[in-house]
């Protein structure tokens, strides 16, 4: 298929032959002037139990988290100290220190991600919108087979 392309400081559009497939339809995309080709699906209820994942990913990284201060208040008051200071924790030899470290730099990694879902999605992440009957309405139906057996279509609100 061939496309007209404008190079930058050339009067006539140089065309660019492209296979037909994906390189074709993105060209023809690329050149709607209006964009109203540019239709995409967004994925809401895929990036939403991504989202829920994450955060459950991450709620069991900070259990663990507390687990180890837990033990680590029941015990000596050396193994204490990596509580004060970064540098100690990172550069000991004591498997709790290193298991820790290892444990705060996959938390480190995963809130990373997680924050940058308000920036891609920002209609899924508008927690600060969340009515008063939402909260309610899930909280009521929590256990409810209807809440968990009922199937949603893209779109489609509860």
């Amino acid at each position: 298929m061939a496309m007209a392309e404008r190079d930058i400081g050339m009067k006539q559009p140089k065309i660019r032959v492209v296979i037909n497939g994906y390189p074709s339809l993105a060209a023809f995309i690329a050149s709607d002037k209006d964009r109203s080709t540019s239709i995409y699906r967004s994925y809401h209820r895929l990036t939403s139990r991504n989202l829920l994942y994450l955060e459950a990913e991450l709620f069991e990284l900070e259990r663990r988290l507390d687990d180890l201060d837990d033990e680590d208040l029941k015990g000596d008051i050396s193994g204490t100290q990596f509580a004060r200071s970064w540098t100690y924790l990172n550069s000991s030899d004591d498997p709790r220190c290193i298991e820790r470290v290892k444990l705060i730099k996959e938390i480190r990694c995963l809130l990373k991600e997680y924050r940058m879902f308000p920036n891609h999605y920002p209609g899924i992440t508008a927690l600060n919108q969340v009515g008063v009957h939402v909260v309610n309405s899930v909280t009521m139906n929590r256990g409810s087979s209807h809440l968990t057996a009922r199937r949603f279509e893209d779109g489609q609100t509860a």
